[in-house]
């Protein structure tokens, strides 16, 4: 069914947890399936990405959109960051010009 839905796409399948994820990616592949495992990056070390910047914690939280008792919790390690959130971190630890002007813009669009 999947195939004849995607038509030849590459499409992007979320699974819920499994027990064996390489064994099912090796049976997928054994029926034709181009599978591969897929996961989110770990999260850098968010203190020291927000102080790489010369941020404090309620200027980082205002800066990129996350609520500050959030970024309170991930830096405490109470609460890591989810997928996104991490996504976005390693985003902030290459490239934090980048995600700034994004930010800029968003904030003048509202």
């Amino acid at each position: 069914m999947l195939n004849s839905v995607t038509a030849g796409r590459t499409v992007a399948v979320e699974l819920p947890r499994v027990e064996d994820a390489a064994a099912l990616v090796d049976s997928l592949r054994g029926l034709g399936v181009a599978a591969v495992r897929r996961t989110a990056p770990p999260a850098p070390d968010v203190r020291r990405v927000r102080e790489r910047l010369g941020l404090t914690q309620r200027e980082f939280a205002a800066t990129f959109g996350i609520e500050l008792g959030t970024l309170r919790n991930w830096e405490q390690n109470r609460n890591p960051p989810d997928a996104p959130g991490r996504l976005l971190l390693r985003v902030l630890e290459r490239h934090p010009e980048i995600v700034a002007e994004a930010a800029e813009e968003t904030a003048a669009d509202a």
